[in-house]
């Protein structure tokens, strides 16, 4: 069972929204703005966030990125009226882990929601990783030359399968699989944005521990991404 928060201000959505969850056995809380769904969000401590982009007093955008400053690791799903690629994109750069359009299935938000919740919750073994990286797929905690990383769970899937294969070359569609749940209907562009902030946190982190050194993602133009081969290092499980 989760204790899902549902901030969302149309009451109607909330109420359909919030019954097929109830039936699904999960605790329910909700909020009808932004504002009261950060309090909600930070007094309630919930295990999952179902977040509309259009909010009074604080947008979806600023809501999910203040929720990721406060828990980079709780899954949340962005509902949005808009259908442009840029707007889910923008979703998708400040956290959000999956989006579903407006009107939508509440079945289908259900599937959504189940496939993100059973990636957060998968275990492995602790991983070592190349280049000072360690994560630890268990705890869903990463760190970079003694540095933590603040990373989402797709950023961490994305890190760990990067390395586990050092100068393979991953299509966007390979790494996509990795980070997809078996209904989310994500892009090949999502993998783009998760990449890049991956990225900007490595180097945030290695420059924060005082090394100099490139950046372990490496881009294989028309091709997709890999691991360069100047990073050694092990991988367990």
């Amino acid at each position: 069972m989760l204790r899902v928060l549902i901030i969302e201000d149309e009451e109607g959505i909330r109420e359909v929204v919030g019954r097929y969850l109830a039936a699904e056995g999960h605790e329910v809380l909700e909020a009808a703005d932004g504002l009261s769904g950060l309090s909600a969000f930070s007094e309630s401590r919930p295990d999952f966030v179902i977040l509309d982009l259009m909010l009074p007093g604080m947008d979806g955008y600023e809501l999910c990125a203040a929720i990721r400053r406060i828990r980079p690791d709780v899954p949340l799903i962005m509902l949005t009226a808009r259908d442009h690629e840029s707007d889910k994109v923008a979703g998708l750069r400040v956290g959000a882990d999956d989006y579903v359009t407006k009107p939508f299935s509440p079945r289908e938000l259900m599937a959504r929601v189940a496939a993100v919740a059973r990636r957060s919750t998968s275990a492995g073994a602790p991983e070592s990783l190349p280049d000072g990286l360690l994560v630890d797929t268990g705890a869903k905690r990463a760190f970079h030359f003694g540095q933590e990383l603040n990373l989402t769970r797709s950023e961490l899937l994305l890190a760990a399968a990067l390395a586990r294969r050092p100068m393979r070359t991953f299509s966007r569609f390979e790494l996509l699989e990795q980070i997809r749940g078996d209904e989310a209907d994500v892009t090949e562009r999502a993998v783009d944005v998760h990449v890049a902030n991956l990225r900007r946190k490595l180097d945030d982190a290695a420059a924060a521990s005082g090394r100099k050194t490139i950046n372990p993602v490496e881009t294989v133009w028309g091709l997709g991404y890999r691991w360069r081969k100047e990073v050694t290092g092990i991988v367990r499980g």
